[in-house]
């Protein structure tokens, strides 16, 4: 087959990105890049395609290459903040962020970055002060609008919150990502007021411009870990207890069960690590040897360390689709933890169809796909617990919701530690939270989130059919 051109490579760079094929995305914008060595843009590029893949060495040296190609050009300083966020650097990346900032203060990528980083960091009020200035120009930028609706709802500004989501509903030309952005900035702040049938109808329209991706296939995962295949399969050998894995569908209570273990003094939280789910596609599980799983376990060790800052007894990572990697993780590490967080179905999926996700999980943008991927993990996980007996520590956000004590202590207990009354301040030291739990785990547990499918009840018939008997045990005991 004939090696595609430049042309045909740029061409088919930005269909895959189009598409969000990051992995097809980069290599194209690479081979571009060996016919034009010097295109800062087309470094750019491959650099946020290969973050979106976590390559993230390669993404910061192209982002970097940019940066010194076009130092006044703001884009290439976000893609470098880009790669440093990624890599839990939020010092370089404010930096880089702030560098593209006094280029152009009104810069509409810098500017999202910069607010959503404050944001993140539970900073609201300077997160204002920076989008203020940029969407008080007429012609501002869709993703300073956006980021700024994001504050004024992040600060309760609900109608200024609107006011700057129908702007952007306004503008000529806008791309499909920030008309999605705006219908979902509506659907948070009208649910806020209350307005309940107006609110369903603009995620629903935030959710149907993407397709949605497909559910997860739990056969393939159990037939690859059958008890069979994981009872000949050796131990690497590695006896730590560091990793504590916290596994659970999206929105089903991961990150506030993670900040409850990682306020511990002796434990630390890393987010969402990428690698795992690396390791689990690089060989078939049958393929595993005690040599592979022992490299295995000290490379996944070592960016415990790069990660999570000076090593502590626990570190917590709650990486995602951390279902389908649990045996993989076990043979790594025969006494690490394993917590599996559970909500009430119908609040977990409705939760992650109002949650803007971006590309991170397409399969949140349709509510029969979201019933499915809940199924399957259900079916997965009883297979860890029921057929392979992992030791899985079930916890429940409801009862977490219910008697915070005694289910912390549970939590504490599991991974290993001795009690201390810090876990019950989690909310005090959040730190950074980059998922869409920033909000939540910023203030003491609270009971406003359960039960929340009853107001949108009539527009979930599908939903209900979709997850079966789990929402009939849901509707049951509500």
């Amino acid at each position: 087959m004939r090696r595609p051109d430049h042309a045909q490579c740029v061409r088919l760079a930005a269909e895959s990105s189009k598409r969000e094929d990051w992995a097809s995305a980069a290599r194209y914008f690479q081979m571009a890049l060996k016919g034009d060595r010097d295109n800062a843009s087309l470094m750019r590029s491959a650099s946020l395609a290969l973050a979106q893949i976590n390559e993230l060495e390669s993404a910061e040296l192209l982002a970097r290459k940019a940066c010194k190609r076009e130092p006044n050009n703001p884009d290439n300083w976000v893609g470098l903040s880009l790669t440093q966020l990624k890599q839990e650097r939020p010092e370089p990346m404010h930096e880089a962020l702030d560098r593209a900032l006094r280029v152009d203060p009104t810069h509409g990528s810098a500017v999202h970055a910069k607010c959503k980083a404050l944001i993140e960091a539970g900073m609201p009020e300077e997160a204002r002060e920076v989008s203020s200035r940029a969407v008080s120009e007429p012609d501002a930028h869709p993703l300073s609008l956006l980021i700024h609706s994001r504050v004024c709802r992040a600060l309760g500004a609900y109608p200024e919150s609107i006011d700057a989501a129908d702007r952007v509903l306004a503008t000529d030309g806008i791309t499909e990502r920030f008309r999605a952005g705006a219908y979902f900035e509506h659907g948070s702040s009208l649910d806020a007021l209350g307005e309940y049938d107006d609110a369903f109808d603009a995620y629903r329209r935030a959710n149907a411009i993407m397709p949605a991706g497909p559910p997860m296939h739990a056969e393939s995962v159990i037939g690859n870990w059958s008890r069979g295949c994981f009872d000949a399969l050796p131990r690497s050998g590695n006896d730590s207890r560091r990793p504590v894995f916290i596994i659970g569908v999206p929105r089903s209570g991961t990150t506030l069960t993670e900040q409850i273990i990682a306020s511990h003094p002796d434990a630390t939280g890393v987010g969402e690590l990428p690698l795992m789910p690396d390791l689990a596609r690089r060989t078939l599980a049958s393929n595993l040897t005690r040599e592979i799983l022992a490299s295995y376990a000290d490379e996944y060790l070592a960016l415990l360390d790069e990660r999570g800052g000076a090593p502590t007894a626990r570190t917590v990572d709650k990486h995602m689709y951390g279902e389908t990697t649990a045996g993989l993780a076990a043979k790594m590490f025969p006494n690490a933890s394993f917590v599996h967080c559970l909500r009430d179905p119908l609040d977990c999926c409705l939760s992650a169809f109002f949650q803007n996700f971006g590309a991170n999980v397409p399969v949140s943008r349709d509510l029969i796909a979201l019933g499915k991927h809940y199924v399957a993990h259900r079916r997965i996980m009883d297979h860890w617990k029921e057929t392979i007996g992992l030791p899985i520590l079930t916890s429940v956000y409801e009862d977490l919701i219910a008697d915070q004590e005694t289910r912390s202590r549970a939590l504490i207990d599991h991974a290993g530690l001795e009690w201390d009354d810090a876990c019950l301040r989690f909310h005090e030291d959040a730190g950074t939270v980059r998922t869409a739990s920033t909000d939540q785990v910023r203030r003491p547990i609270y009971s406003a989130s359960t039960q929340r499918w009853r107001r949108y009840e009539k527009h979930l018939g599908r939903l209900i059919d979709t997850l079966g008997p789990y929402a009939e045990h849901a509707r049951s005991h509500a």
